[in-house]
């Protein structure tokens, strides 16, 4: 998992986490699944409320493990 901000045309900048299956090649292409959300893509949205950096939810745990890349991305707002 990394996190980064992404710069839009008009200079705004989103928050963006990315995560890409491990073991491949420098520079492989995988097919994606984009998600959006407002302003909770760290936040596990369960109680009690924790970031995601140490604890992904199952689903993208599967998508990754089976070669996706997921991409969770702050909206405009």
């Amino acid at each position: 998992r990394s996190s980064r901000y992404l710069t839009m045309r008009d200079g705004v900048k989103i928050a963006a986490d990315i995560y890409l299956p491990t073991g491949g090649p420098a520079g492989e292409r995988f097919p994606a699944i984009l998600t959006q959300t407002r302003y909770h893509r760290s936040t596990k949205l369960a109680f009690p409320f924790t970031l995601l950096a140490d604890d992904e939810p199952t689903i993208i745990r599967r998508f990754v493990e089976r070669g996706y890349a997921w991409i969770a991305i702050d909206v405009r707002g």
